[in-house]
């Protein structure tokens, strides 16, 4: 899944949080933007990436977050 990274007006653009509400939704946040998403409506299998990444960070057992330099974030499992 591939999520947009809103850019943050006056800051670097990173999310100040992610997390799970419930067993299938993700919340994302961003400055004071917050969007949240259907794992089930929004999962897509990918390999290509379109640009390197710049920072993995594990959420849970077998669940990866890995934002991109431009600058769009992906769950990984």
């Amino acid at each position: 899944m591939k999520l947009a990274n809103p850019g943050v007006p006056g800051g670097d653009g990173g999310l100040s949080c992610l997390g799970f509400c419930g067993a299938d939704r993700l919340f994302c946040a961003a400055g004071d933007a917050v969007s949240l998403f259907d794992l089930r409506q929004t999962f897509i299998t990918w390999m290509e990436l379109s640009s390197p990444a710049s920072r993995l960070q594990m959420l849970a057992p077998g669940l990866l977050l890995a934002a991109f330099d431009d600058g769009s974030v992906r769950l990984v499992g």
